[in-house]
């Protein structure tokens, strides 16, 4: 396939997904985080503040748009392999594709977003430890949790998608999307180590 025809189709079909899946999940997790907002913003200490001045400090406005981004995702993830199928799928064998759906270059583009839409995870659960929690985890830690909850959530799919039989079982699935959560966490910490190099370089040396 030419590389200009490739970039064109996936890009198209990744259109198509966020068309599909992106929306409502967008929607309703907006709806949460307001929810969210009017209740912390009733339980604030201070009341000097508005309703917008209370969301937009600093420490606020990280720690909501941490947990909208945590939503999200899984919101989406949710969505497009459960959510959206109930209804529409019946499949009669879900052990039919066990072992089917290795091709990186499959036309449906499948395998490269099962591996994408997996990726953010290291940096969602490093924000959100920091932002929400208060607790800042180290890169080794980062990069285990994201790709044992990567592994985990995908389980967690195909094993719904077995039991309503809803979609297929797929080894090469629970492999592609701990791969996504795997390579996103390294990408992450890559860039984190990076920035902090360039950071605390001395400027006396600087030419």
């Amino acid at each position: 396939m030419n590389i200009k025809i490739f970039i064109n189709t996936f890009i198209n079909s990744g259109k198509q997904l966020a068309e599909q899946f992106v929306f409502w999940p967008l929607i309703i997790v907006c709806v949460i985080m307001l929810i969210i907002l009017i209740r912390d913003f009733r339980k604030r200490a201070s009341g000097s503040l508005n309703f917008f001045e209370f969301a937009g400090t600093p420490g606020n406005e990280k720690r909501y748009l941490s947990i909208m981004v945590f939503l999200l995702l899984f919101a989406i993830i949710l969505n497009s392999t459960l959510i959206s199928r109930i209804g529409v799928y019946h499949i009669d064998n879900p052990l039919e594709n066990l072992w089917t759906g290795w091709n990186p270059f499959s036309e449906d583009f499948s395998v490269i977003w099962n591996t994408i839409v997996f990726m953010p995870l290291g940096l969602i659960f490093y924000l959100y430890k920091k932002n929400v929690k208060g607790i800042k985890i180290h890169s080794k830690a980062c990069i285990w949790m994201s790709a044992i909850s990567a592994f985990a959530t995908s389980l967690f799919i195909e094993t719904t998608q077995l039991i309503f039989k809803i979609g297929t079982f797929q080894i090469s699935d629970l492999f592609y999307n701990t791969l996504g959560g795997l390579l996103g966490a390294l990408i992450f910490v890559a860039i984190r180590k990076l920035r902090r190099k360039i950071k605390y370089i001395d400027p006396s040396k600087k030419q």
